[in-house]
This record gives C-alpha cells, sequence and structure tokens, in this order.
C-alpha cells in the first residue's frame, strides 16, 4: 500500500470548535452517566492533537525525502558536469617519487630545454608540448647532420663555436597566456615531467602538480573563463623565477592568489567591454602606472 502523501502543512490546521452545533450529535453520543459534554469535547481535542502529531510526523518525514532526492539530483548534474569538462583535461596524479610523474612515453626533451631545467631557468610552457618537442628534435637532427655551429658564449665569458643543436630551443612556442587551456594543461603535466627529470627537490614537484591541478579544477573553467587562468599562471610562474634568481627563494605557486585572479578577471571584462565601443582618451596614460600584478 502506497504511502500517505501530504499536500498541505498539517502545522497550519487549527482545531475545531467541538462546542459548536454540527459537533452536538457527536457529543450526545458520547456524553454517559460518568462522562460530562466538557469530558467528551476534551476527549474529542485530544484525539485531534494525536492525529495531528502524526500528520505533522509523515508531512516532516516527507519534505526530508523531498529535499534529499532533490540534493542526489543535483549531485548527479554536477558530476555529470564535471565528467563532460574532464573529458577535455588531463590527469594531474599526486607525485610519487620515482614513480607516476617520473614515467610517460614521450618523456624525451632535447638538451638546451633540460640546460633550462637544470639551472632552474624560465621558459615558456609551449616548449614541453609535445609538437615543440618533435619539432626542436627535428631541428637538432638536421643541425647535427648537417654540421651546423654557432657562435656563443661559453662558460669561462668567452664567445665559442658550439653544435647548434645543443644550444637551440624550438622557435614556433607561444606565450603561456595564449594556449588553449587543454594544452596548457599538457604543456604543464610535460613540465613537472621535465623537472622530476632535473632532479628538482621533491616538495618542489609536489608543489608544482598541486598547483596546475588546483588550475585544472578552478571555477572559472565550467564559465569558461579559462584565459584568466592562463594569464594568471603565466604571470604568477615568471614571478616564481624571478624571485628564486634574484631572492634565491621561491613562494608557494600552489596557493593561488584569489584577489589577484579576480583583478584579471576584472580586467578582461574591462576589455571585453572596451573593444566593442570606441575609447578616446584626451590624455595619455601616466607613465609612472604599474599595473595591479
Amino acid at each position: 500500500m502506497a504511502a500517505q502523501r501530504l499536500t498541505t502543512n498539517p502545522r497550519l490546521s487549527t482545531c475545531p470548535d467541538y462546542a459548536g452545533p454540527e459537533f452536538e450529535e457527536i457529543i450526545n453520543d458520547l456524553t454517559t452517566g460518568e462522562t460530562t459534554e466538557a469530558q467528551a469535547r476534551e476527549k474529542l481535542r485530544l484525539a485531534w492533537v494525536k492525529s495531528q502529531e502524526k500528520l505533522i510526523a509523515i508531512w516532516d518525514t516527507q519534505l526530508e525525502t523531498e529535499r534529499q532526492a532533490e540534493a542526489n539530483r543535483n549531485l548527479d548534474a554536477e558530476e555529470a558536469r564535471r565528467q563532460e569538462i574532464a573529458k577535455d583535461r588531463p590527469n594531474f596524479p599526486a607525485f610519487i617519487p620515482g614513480d607516476a610523474l617520473a614515467s610517460h612515453d614521450d618523456d624525451q626533451f632535447t638538451e638546451p630545454v633540460m640546460k633550462k631545467m637544470r639551472d632552474r631557468e624560465w621558459l615558456p610552457l609551449g616548449h614541453f608540448l609535445l609538437s615543440a618537442r618533435r619539432e626542436a628534435w627535428d631541428e637538432a637532427r638536421r643541425s647535427t647532420e648537417h654540421g651546423v655551429k654557432i657562435l656563443t658564449e661559453g662558460t669561462n665569458g668567452l664567445p665559442v663555436f658550439v653544435a647548434k643543436a645543443d644550444v637551440s630551443l624550438a622557435r614556433n612556442v607561444r606565450d603561456d597566456a595564449s594556449l588553449p587551456f587543454p594544452e596548457f594543461l599538457m604543456a604543464g603535466h610535460a613540465y613537472i615531467r621535465a623537472a622530476v627529470q632535473a632532479l628538482w627537490p621533491p616538495e618542489i614537484i609536489q608543489m608544482l602538480a598541486n598547483f596546475f591541478a588546483k588550475l585544472g579544477m578552478h571555477r572559472l573553467v565550467e564559465r569558461n573563463q579559462t584565459r584568466v587562468l592562463t594569464r594568471y599562471a603565466s604571470l604568477q610562474r615568471r614571478r616564481w623565477y624571478e624571485n628564486l634568481q634574484t631572492q634565491k627563494k621561491t613562494f608557494d605557486l600552489s596557493s593561488l592568489d584569489n584577489l589577484m585572479i579576480r583583478e584579471i578577471e576584472e580586467d578582461f571584462r574591462r576589455e571585453d567591454h572596451d573593444s566593442q565601443y570606441l575609447v578616446v582618451r584626451v590624455f595619455p596614460k601616466n607613465p609612472t602606472h604599474h599595473p595591479r600584478y
């Protein structure tokens, strides 16, 4: 038998007035030599109260069941959205020294890239994309076959001729902020693997893995505002390298600066607005003005 389903809140009901004429016949039936009319009316009132208590319990259970069902539907819909987004998003496993991030079929980087990594010098993430690595390998192979050499600065500061393949990087590499978001994440993953090969400390490897994982799962991804994240990452990663070179210390990249992200988001809104309207500046910008980030 199907459970009773209420359509109105029983708490809104009021107890009937059993002294009214419509209840006179019932009161007479309940009145005996030992039961007065007042007692009969009280019995009816108590019976109504007990009935209402049961209805209120049914109502509360019904509301909770419906609330939980709605919550489950929302969770299912959210999970479906996340899975749809995850189709185009690379996986970022937790870093395990000597394990997950250290092994990959395409973990071959040219010597110029690895030298930059060993020296902790900044490189655009585009150099770690498979297309850029293949371009660099092809260029290195052609240079080696033809014995191409170039003049560069040696370790002692004096000019020396070296094989072009030993110092050349891929040429067709875009800035981090201009990479499509899926390529940005793929490049970030390869960048981490190169850091593993360059024997970077495990705590820095883990920080980088957390950094790219947080960007990949950021709320702006679902809002299709990934350009905010790539610009933010480009600025922060370069700043991280600058601190390393000038101050010999770094900050935690994986701790995202939400204020800076909001400012970049607002900058994009203004840029989009200005691109739709003709903006005439009467006076030039103050040359001493510095951007907020």
